[in-house]
């Protein structure tokens, strides 16, 4: 006989229907009133957090669920993939990922509860089509709210994609507070290529020995190679292996230089 009434021990963001009768007494009930409908919000996202887009998602669909969007130029968004394989559109692992179309900015956030004074390490992996990387680039910042212009915080300052392979797309943050926050993924594409693809995003505590980021091979020779990645929290130094994909074999060893180098010559390899 409450009204209003509350509804409780309901499932986040599931749909429902509610339908509500008169009871007379004496078993004389009225005709239903209903069917209303309503969705239940998101709960926050609790670390560590990963989202592949292998989970709840339809193909050629745009991402949704508990992840919000927002179009700040065009109208197209994230779309969810599990078929399409040109321009670069092929998942880096399981069987989707999510693409953005040309002339498009877009904004993707992830609710998540986050605790004041923990540092966080963010990643994720992208690529496109087009022919530079000044055709295409990712930036990640996190707010209060789920709005391009709550996005006040940097994580990883605007970074051009290339084509080819999946790049990572890492950094570290530390909010000053324990509350809810939004982690904005914004892609620009501008209308040269088609598409940038993204994949396997996740957010950790950082550990007390962090791994490198941004790890990149450029200068190849015949028989040489330089290596090149960003610091690592807490690095004192460095170790790596080098796997032969065609001969076979590994070698590992540890970069001359200063003790926290980040730049290593590989030589002796085979042409």
């Amino acid at each position: 006989n409450t009204n209003p009434y509350t509804l409780s021990g309901l499932t986040s963001n599931n749909d429902y229907e509610v339908y509500l009768r008169a009871d007379c007494g004496g078993g004389d009930t009225s005709d239903w009133l209903g069917p209303v409908t309503f969705t239940t919000l998101c709960n926050a996202y609790t670390i560590p957090y990963t989202e592949g887009f292998e989970t709840g998602y339809t193909n050629g669909s745009a991402v949704g669920g508990c992840l919000t969007q927002e179009s700040t130029i065009g109208t197209q968004t994230w779309t969810a993939n599990s078929t399409l394989t040109t321009y670069n559109r092929s998942p880096r692992t399981g069987s989707f990922n999510a693409y953005l179309r040309y002339s498009n900015t877009d904004w993707m956030f992830i609710e998540v509860s986050l605790t004041g004074g923990q540092s966080y390490d963010f990643e994720m992996y992208a690529r496109q089509d087009g022919s530079g990387s000044t055709n295409s680039n990712i930036t990640v910042s996190y707010g209060d709210a789920a709005a391009a212009a709550s996005m006040t915080n940097s994580i990883v300052a605007e970074t051009g994609i290339i084509n080819n392979d999946y790049q990572q797309i890492a950094g570290s943050f530390t909010p000053s507070a324990t509350a809810t926050y939004y982690i904005g993924v914004k892609g620009y594409m501008n209308g040269s290529p088609w598409y940038i693809s993204i994949d396997d995003i996740s957010i950790e505590e950082t550990p007390a020995c962090a791994a490198p980021i941004g790890l990149e091979i450029a200068a190849v020779t015949a028989d040489t190679a330089s290596a090149s990645w960003t610091a690592a929290t807490g690095a004192l130094s460095y170790e790596y292996e080098l796997v032969d994909v065609t001969a076979g074999g590994t070698a590992t060893g540890t970069p001359t230089g200063s003790s926290a180098t980040e730049t290593l010559t590989i030589g002796s390899l085979i042409e």
